[in-house]
C-alpha cells in the first residue's frame, strides 16, 4: 500500500509516455510548489522498478543532496510498522519530509495552514454535532 502511489505514477507516466513532456509537467508542478515530487517520483521509479528516466531531467537535478534526503526518507519508510505513522517520530518525520519536498516557503505555510484548517474544521464539526444532538 505504501508504493501504491508510485505504481499510479508510473502507470499514468507509461500511458502517455509518447506524448508526456517532462519539462512541461515540470513547469505545471513548479506554481504548486511540487516540482520536487514530480523529480523525486521520477527518481524512485528509477530506483525502485529500474523504468528510464526521461531525458529532460539532468542528472544534477535528481541527485542533488534534497533529493538524495528524500530518497533515503522514502526508503526507510519502506522498512516501518504501519503503525509507525501514527507514532510522534513517525508524525514528525512525515512533517520534516514534506517540509523537504515543498518547494518555497509559500508552499510550506500552505501546507501547514491546510493542515490547521483541517483540525479545526474536524473540531467545529464534532463540536456542532455535539450540540446538535443535544437539542
Amino acid at each position: 500500500s505504501r508504493l501504491a502511489w508510485l505504481l499510479d505514477i508510473r502507470a499514468f507516466v507509461r500511458q502517455l509516455k509518447s506524448t508526456l513532456d517532462p519539462q512541461k509537467l515540470l513547469d505545471q508542478a513548479r506554481p504548486m510548489h511540487m516540482d520536487r515530487g514530480v523529480l523525486l517520483a521520477f527518481r524512485l521509479l528509477h530506483e525502485y522498478f529500474g523504468d528510464k528516466i526521461p531525458g529532460n531531467f539532468s542528472g544534477q537535478t535528481l541527485y542533488s543532496k534534497r533529493l538524495n534526503r528524500l530518497a533515503k526518507m522514502c526508503n526507510r519508510m519502506l522498512d516501518q510498522d504501519e503503525r509507525y505513522s501514527y507514532t510522534l517520530k513517525g508524525r514528525a518525520g512525515k512533517l520534516i519530509y514534506m517540509m523537504l519536498l515543498i518547494r518555497g516557503i509559500a508552499g510550506k505555510v500552505d501546507f501547514i495552514y491546510g493542515i490547521m484548517i483541517r483540525r479545526l474544521a474536524g473540531g467545529l464539526k464534532s463540536k456542532w454535532g455535539q450540540s446538535r444532538s443535544k437539542l
